[in-house]
């Protein structure tokens, strides 16, 4: 069997076809060139990369000829089941073989939007020749239910939001919002046909919204967790302080000196993730030298968060980092704090956990527990009196960091790892497409 995927949100995609792929499965990786922003493409997986806070938001679109640059500059090239549409496919012309049953405006609408991006006729034609199709994003979502091929969506954020009616379909212009709402139209007909959600969330990335998966109309949920690469981090607390400063010293940057380092590779926002709860919470427990953040330069809040709790607690970074970088400070962190709001896990926690890391955040436990899903052994806080107290538990030795820290690194191994993923989740979700095509090829 054939899996083809599509779609840059998060990685996710990628992270799956790895995972498969070592697994021995046939998997094809369709590059997504409608992803503008370099996080959602393999080079920032895999190579490593620092983007000063400017170069991210510099209002310019990482298009197809500025991430291929950024892969130059990393000297990254692409596993051989990694293709890019424009090289590998012929672009058919907009509509050729039809839209699987989609008319009148959204079918113009198609169109019209196909001779813009060449790189979306090349893409169906390559998942046409797949035997499944794995996606998430506006155009995988979309270039799925096109396929006319058996379909699992893996979202990981504002594709299911909108389609659920959580976000609205918003845009910088006029033309963005408008198509936007075709976009969302498109999505909400892919989403009853798919065979069916993937995911580690019991609300499907709703976040605090609710259960964005009830409300997406999709047929069916399925327990699909994220692969996560394979760490060995470096354990114990002094193992971990010399592994930090060192990966902090190959950065220009000094290691605070504090008893605890907390490192936030969120994005600092404290509508979205509940950021300047942390901050008022450090502000109040720290005390001089006692415990420090580490948060990385990225996020509409970064610069107001970071001057009201001050510099003498914490450290706002003047850059992001690509997955390979982020890992050596995950890697040396005491902890690390992710959000406050959603109620749910991604990359963030994972990471951090895979690096060994003992994750503070708010987890919706009773979502875990309704839906059967396996809830992470993470730091539970909510409020910034319960960040306090967790907080305060630390700083005198209630909670033991190396312990939790090893705990969290067990788990991720044993729910998350390639394996787990590939001997768990693929062969229901290979069921599921057989049963729907009446074939009996192996997965």
């Amino acid at each position: 069997m054939r899996i083809g995927l599509y779609g840059g949100e998060a990685n996710a995609t990628y992270l799956i076809a790895k995972a498969l792929a070592r697994a021995g499965q046939d998997v094809l990786l369709v590059r997504d060139w409608g992803m503008f922003h370099p996080f959602g493409h393999p080079v920032w997986q895999d190579a490593p990369l620092r983007l000063d806070a400017g170069e991210l938001d510099d209002g310019r679109p990482w298009d197809r000829d500025r991430v291929r640059a950024l892969e130059a500059r990393a000297g990254w090239r692409a596993p051989d089941w990694v293709v890019d549409p424009l090289e590998a496919a012929p672009a058919a012309a907009p509509g050729a073989g039809g839209f699987a049953g989609v008319r009148g405006l959204d079918a113009a609408f198609l169109k019209a939007v196909f001779l813009r991006r060449p790189h979306l006729a090349a893409g169906l034609d390559l998942l046409r020749e797949c035997d499944m199709v794995i996606c998430n994003g506006l155009e995988g979502t979309t270039l799925g239910l096109l396929s006319g091929r058996p379909v699992l969506l893996w979202p990981f954020g504002t594709d299911i939001r909108l389609v659920a009616g959580f976000d609205p379909p918003g845009g910088g212009c006029l033309r963005a919002r408008v198509e936007n709402r075709f976009w969302r139209r498109l999505m909400r007909r892919a989403y009853p046909r798919a065979l069916g959600v993937g995911s580690h969330d019991p609300w499907v990335a709703g976040g605090e919204r609710g259960d964005a998966f009830a409300a997406s109309g999709a047929r069916r949920l399925l327990y699909f967790p994220l692969p996560m690469p394979e760490v060995d981090p470096p354990l114990g607390r002094a193992a971990r302080r010399t592994a930090l400063a060192a990966a902090l010293g190959a950065l220009g940057v000094p290691c605070p000196e504090a008893d605890v380092i907390c490192v936030v590779p969120s994005r600092l926002d404290a509508r979205v993730k509940g950021s300047d709860r942390l901050l008022r919470a450090v502000a109040r427990v720290a005390g001089s030298g006692r415990l420090h953040v580490l948060a990385l330069g990225w996020g509409r809040d970064r610069q107001a968060l970071g001057e009201a709790c001050g510099a003498e607690h914490v450290t706002v970074l003047p850059f992001v980092l690509s997955k390979p970088l982020l890992y050596g400070l995950l890697s040396g962190a005491d902890m690390v704090a992710d959000q406050f709001v959603v109620g749910g896990y991604g990359a963030a926690a994972l990471e951090a956990m895979a690096c060994g890391a003992p994750v503070l955040m708010h987890l919706a436990a009773g979502a875990f527990a309704a839906k059967g899903f396996a809830l992470p052994p993470v730091l539970q806080a909510k409020t910034e009196e319960d960040i306090v107290a967790a907080l305060a538990a630390v700083l005198d030795g209630r909670i033991d960091l190396d312990a939790r820290g090893r705990e969290a690194l067990e788990w991720i191994r044993r729910v998350h790892g390639w394996r787990a993923v590939a001997d768990g989740a693929l062969p229901q979700v290979a069921a599921l497409a057989r049963a729907a095509t009446g074939t009996r090829s192996t997965a």
